[in-house]
């Protein structure tokens, strides 16, 4: 039974969010090399775009770039990426990966929980009173209210709708210049990981009943984790990161 972390996610979404130490692990380095975010970053424009191309061709072109990668010497396996394979995520390769990628995962999850507190502090209360305004609008119109008693609310229902919106936007300029710089570092090192076996593709927004050392990273860091992926996926070619990592995420 897996749970899926729903909640953080869709408020990550909603408001469009829609230098550490080098280890070697197995092939690739954690962090990546400067020449492997180089290669990543022509390869993922080599990407075609869904539209433009067959989903036979589509697919066959995602396996390319994970094997690309692969003889790159940017990952150690492309396999554990293209099908599903058994995890060994208590081995000693994941155990060393795993405390790599949490060292360089850690000041961006610094960063994100900081963007996190200033979203509870002030953007999620202002959400609640929109939502009990909306409801409070709705219950007058069917009770029949007056129109000046409603659009009263209105009024005061969209005054806190630009202040959120005015906070949103400041939020998602601190979050893309505080993690969007990393996004392919970022993808790079969640990619190793499930090269290594340390985890599945599907356990980056899901958690396994006994999840492994690296499975419980991933959900640590977790906005450090998912931020550089939707900045990636806005990117030509960066569809890679949604049809990798994001078929399993359910927001509805």
């Amino acid at each position: 039974m897996k749970t899926t972390y729903v909640a953080l996610a869709s408020v990550l979404v909603a408001i469009s969010f829609a230098g550490a130490s080098s280890a070697k692990a197995g092939a690739a380095e954690i962090p990546p090399t400067r020449e492997c975010v180089t290669t990543v970053e022509g390869l993922i424009a080599e990407i075609p775009a869904p539209q433009d191309a067959s989903d036979s061709e589509y697919r066959k072109s995602n396996r390319d770039f994970f094997t690309s990668l692969a003889e790159s010497g940017c990952i150690s396996n492309a396999k554990p990426l293209i099908k599903k394979v058994a995890l060994t995520p208590r081995s000693e390769s994941c155990l060393s990966a795993t405390k790599s990628a949490g060292e360089f995962w850690k000041p961006y999850t610094v960063k994100f929980n900081s963007l996190d507190k200033s979203w509870k502090r002030f953007g999620a209360p202002k959400r609640r009173r929109i939502n009990h305004i909306q409801n409070r609008i709705r219950q007058l119109r069917e009770a029949g209210a007056s129109r000046a008693r409603i659009n009263q609310l209105v009024r005061t229902r969209r005054a806190i709708g630009r202040k959120l919106n005015k906070f949103e936007n400041g939020l998602q300029r601190r979050a893309r210049l505080a993690i969007g710089p990393v996004r392919y570092e970022s993808f790079l090192t969640l990619s190793e990981l499930v090269s290594l076996r340390c985890l599945g593709t599907d356990d980056v927004f899901t958690r396994s009943e006994i999840p492994g050392p690296a499975e419980k990273l991933v959900a640590r860091s977790f906005g450090a984790v998912m931020l550089p992926l939707v900045y990636l996926s806005d990117e030509p070619g960066g569809e890679i990161a949604v049809y990798r990592y994001f078929e399993s995420l359910d927001l509805d």
